[in-house]
């Protein structure tokens, strides 16, 4: 980054297509602020991937018109979560839910680290008249999310309740179990992707500075972590070690990723 402290700076950073069925990055795009943005970005990644007949799932700030366009022009799917940053979208999705009675629901919970947590999921589909504008828009999701978790620094943590309500829409016509697993699938890239890369791989302290080096090296842990999928290992460390001085096994799954035409289940 340059100009940290004033209105003129400059970062690079990089939008993956990362999927949720293999674990590891099919795609990405590097990109700086100054030259674009990251709907401009993404909404390439988009066609890119057009024919592959995939589910693509991304954040609010992708909630579109075009993307989406996109998305179906392409013979692809989307779930999308929607915020405020929408907000006629986001009245007539309250309006639908507040007004109508859902055609599914699925319920889950699970305790995971003295953390529990229920997601509640419903689905309503949308008629056709009330989103005209929103390419292939078929059903509002809603899923409640509550429990409890550990919040505050290590010696004041304490134990909270939380209840969060969370709306999607879709192009797709699937159960509630469905779209509940998918949007699972979609959250968990922070710990598969984003947490290996900056914890395990210290990718926020890396030392390299300037030109093209922070980006080069971005892709190649990028790269480690797709490999590390491959081998099927339980944690990334425990994978690094096995490819440790391993070039003909690395040679063998380079050769295997390369020449996989396997198609992909869901991106995000």
């Amino acid at each position: 980054m340059t100009g940290s402290s004033s209105s003129y700076q400059n970062f690079v950073s990089m939008v993956s297509v990362y999927s949720h069925h293999h674990g590891w990055v099919v795609r990405h795009q590097v990109m700086e602020n100054k030259h674009s943005s990251e709907v401009e970005v993404v909404e390439k990644l988009v066609k890119e991937l057009s024919g592959n007949k995939v589910v693509i799932t991304v954040d609010a700030l992708h909630c579109q018109k075009k993307t989406l366009a996109l998305i179906i022009k392409g013979g692809n799917d989307y779930i999308v979560t929607l915020k405020k940053n929408q907000l006629n979208l986001f009245k007539a999705a309250n309006k639908l839910v507040s007004s109508a009675v859902a055609t599914d629901d699925s319920e889950v919970s699970e305790c995971v680290h003295g953390r529990t947590t229920t997601r509640h999921t419903k689905i309503y589909p949308i008629p056709p008249q009330l989103l005209p504008l929103w390419a292939g828009a078929k059903h509002i999701i809603v899923v409640r999310r509550y429990g409890t978790r550990w919040e505050g620094k290590k010696s004041r943590r304490q134990l909270v309740n939380f209840d969060e309500l969370h709306y999607y829409l879709s192009s797709l016509d699937w159960s509630a179990l469905q779209f509940a697993d998918a949007i699972r699938g979609h959250w968990l890239i922070e710990n598969r992707l984003h947490w290996v890369k900056d914890v395990t791989l210290n990718e926020d302290n890396d030392i390299r500075r300037g030109g093209n080096a922070p980006a080069n090296w971005a892709m190649i842990r990028q790269f480690l972590v797709s490999l590390a999928r491959m081998k099927c290992t339980h944690t990334f460390p425990e994978a690094l070690r096995l490819m440790a001085n391993q070039i003909e096994d690395l040679s063998e799954l380079l050769f295997d990723l390369s020449g996989s035409d396997k198609p992909v289940k869901c991106l995000a």
